[in-house]
């Protein structure tokens, strides 16, 4: 999964600071960062939460019951909050990029 936060924070920064020289970002590109399911899903679970896409509530459960294993579920509770996660986050989440920012 590739977020294009760190584009978005350069294009703000370019526009508010009002400081020279801009940095000339004409887009971004990320070779494959896929690790391995371990770090992957670990990944997604923290940045869904940081972003506020997943509740409080539900990351706590998961981070009680996995122990941060969401790739291969050491428990039922553990495999119940992944699901859980799963049904709210990641198969119907799309991050879009205003340019008129």
């Amino acid at each position: 999964m590739i977020i294009p936060t760190l584009a978005l924070e350069i294009h703000i920064s370019n526009k508010e600071s009002g400081e020279e020289p801009l940095l000339n970002l004409k887009g971004y590109f990320a070779g494959n960062p896929v690790t391995d399911d371990r770090f992957d899903t670990a990944g997604k679970v923290q940045f869904f939460h940081g972003m506020g896409l997943l509740s409080d509530e539900l990351y706590e459960f998961a981070m009680e019951n996995c122990g941060g294993n969401y790739s291969d579920p050491p428990n039922v509770l553990c495999a119940e909050s992944i699901q859980a996660i799963a049904d709210v986050s990641f198969p119907k989440v799309t991050i879009s990029y205003n340019t008129t920012i």
